[in-house]
């Protein structure tokens, strides 16, 4: 596991532990099986920053959105390799027995294990386990989710994390090395951008 020489975990050492975890999740989601354990996780969407390394994170329950708050582990604090904003859907630890639908508890608060990556997320949409609510409008200065006239929208384009993640491996990892797959996801939005109609 790449350190770096104060003993920290390096950047790409943390997105490789949040998207292993992110992916053990969804293999238990999507295909579950007699002998995995039983879910003790919930999927959610941060509504708010709260600062401290907290947040709020509204769930799905037979009510609507229920807002929990949640710490975030120092495993996903490095904001440069995963960044948390007010549109991340994240993983909570719960427990095994922890049930959605019951009222919030006083002093009750969960932890994040895994922020979900576009792709984790695209995956769940599709298998109807994400509520609308979740991946479409934006959370309001008091962490409450506007979805009233808000249509559906998924910013999220397989081909171009594809090609973004080709043109990094074609130049030997060296995109990576100067900005990363952001980078490289802007070059390739660029070509887009600077299409040509007098070009054909």
């Amino acid at each position: 596991m790449p350190r770096s020489k104060k003993g920290r975990l390096s950047g790409a050492a943390r997105v490789e532990i949040n998207e292993r975890r992110g992916a053990e999740a969804l293999a238990r989601l999507l295909t579950p099986k007699k002998s995995d354990p039983a879910i003790d996780f919930v999927v959610g969407r941060v509504t708010k920053i709260t600062g401290a390394n907290h947040v709020r994170v509204a769930i799905d329950s037979k009510r609507g959105a229920k807002e929990l708050p949640a710490r975030i582990p120092n495993i996903l604090t490095r904001r440069g390799a995963t960044p948390i904003s007010t549109r991340s859907i994240v993983l909570l630890y719960t427990g095994e027995d922890y049930d959605p639908n019951a009222p919030a508890e006083s002093g009750e608060h969960f932890d994040i294990i895994a922020l979900l990556t576009d792709r984790q997320a695209n995956e769940l949409m599709k298998a109807g386990l994400l509520p609308n609510w979740m991946i479409v409008g934006d959370a309001d200065n008091n962490g409450a989710i506007g979805t009233e006239g808000a249509e559906f929208e998924w910013d999220y384009d397989e081909k171009k994390e594809d090609a973004a993640a080709a043109a990094a491996g074609a130049a030997g990892g060296a995109g990576f090395s100067r900005g990363g797959a952001r980078a490289a996801a802007a070059a390739a939005d660029s070509d887009e951008d600077n299409f040509n109609i007098d070009d054909i």
